[in-house]
């Protein structure tokens, strides 16, 4: 009765010639631990094989391999001896300097593993660093950095490094995709077509246009940018020697809620630097006029963060005052435009009195 994993012969009690099944134990031994194959695949037995020589047999076996397809053959004394290989063995190919494994059917697999320096790795179909890749990740790496440099010119290179990803058709996907803790936040590439894309998430599931970068001009387009504009388009009656708040109630345009039109002002969404800017005309009221016209910028309450500007030149339903300011708002603070007429009252000129502004940073 032979062993259970490799099929050694077994001492019976009181056996004579013990020596015999010794000795096919150790040539068993011999022949099937450290195994270093000559080839692998092979059906027609070498004519003049040495003694130890080792294959692993093919599927179509001739002459003394006859009949034993996929079975380790080790040549001995003249002859063949086989074995059967079992799922998990290890065979080193001297023919291609690679180590195979037996699968759980009749296939022997390339062990992929760390090469030495110069050794070359080709078609691998998974390969995982510090843990396990799957069909849906077949190069997955558990690392916390990772570094490529370009080959220098030294070392047979030309000094630069070029790093490509490629799609099959415009409709597909190509890009980087940013994670916490595998929640997807962030994605830039080619997504969906050709145009440069950046996208964020809150959720993983609702996604944002950041940033889009047109492919054919190369015009870079932020949907998501805080900005407004917005006018009155009624003349709104100011009166003389008083600091107004010109009644904004038409916005031509109002990304991110920056223009609130019930309370004639603009609010940053978030906390940054803004350009924000205004201009003025004014309209006759009866024969009254006034002898100048000016402008600020209010934040909250009271406090002037720009002008005031001032003109002394009025031409009616013409606007004869413009300005614009760089200012840093925190989320939340609010800015009016406020209007003054000195020595009489006077309009704000419909659809010619406005304000404007979007984040720049």
């Amino acid at each position: 009765m032979p062993t259970t994993n490799l099929g050694l012969p077994l001492l019976a009690a009181d056996q004579a010639q013990k020596h015999v099944t010794v000795n096919e134990g150790l040539l068993a031994i011999d022949g099937i631990v450290q195994c270093a194959i000559k080839e692998r695949n092979r059906n027609d037995p070498p004519a003049t094989p040495a003694d130890g020589d080792r294959y692993i047999i093919g599927n179509a076996p001739t002459g003394a391999w006859s009949g034993k397809a996929y079975k380790l053959a080790v040549a001995l004394d003249g002859a063949w001896r086989f074995h059967e290989p079992r799922p998990g063995w290890r065979v080193y190919n001297l023919a291609d300097d690679t180590l195979y494994v037996l699968d759980s059917g009749s296939v022997w697999r390339k062990v992929v593993g760390v090469p030495d320096s110069g050794a070359v790795i080709q078609n691998a179909a998974r390969l995982g660093l510090n843990t396990t890749a799957d069909a849906a990740n077949p190069l997955s790496a558990r690392i916390n950095k990772a570094l490529f440099t370009a080959l220098y010119t030294a070392d047979g290179g030309d000094g630069s490094l070029l790093y490509t990803m490629n799609k099959e058709t415009a409709g597909d996907d190509v890009g980087l995709l940013l994670q916490t803790n595998y929640v997807l936040h962030a994605m830039l590439g080619l997504m969906g077509g050709n145009d440069f894309y950046f996208k964020v998430s809150p959720d993983g599931s609702t996604f944002f246009d950041a940033i889009r970068i047109l492919k054919d001009s190369g015009i870079v387009q932020m949907a998501r940018l805080p900005r407004f504009a917005a006018n009155v388009n009624y003349d709104a009656y100011i009166p003389s020697a008083a600091w107004t708040t010109v009644p904004l109630n038409n916005g031509t345009y109002n990304d991110q809620g920056m223009f609130d039109g019930g309370a004639n002002k603009a609010v940053a969404p978030i906390a940054g630097t803004y350009v924000i800017g205004g201009s003025l005309a004014w309209h006759q009221n009866d024969t009254n006029l006034p002898t100048d016209m000016r402008a600020r910028l209010l934040k909250g309450a009271s406090t002037i963060v720009h002008g005031p500007v001032q003109t002394k030149v009025l031409t009616e339903g013409v606007i004869t005052l413009e300005f614009a300011t760089m200012l840093q708002l925190a989320a939340s603070d609010e800015i009016r435009l406020q209007i003054w007429f000195s020595g009489a009252d006077g309009y704000a000129a419909q659809n010619l009195s406005g304000m404007w502004g979007h984040l720049v940073g």
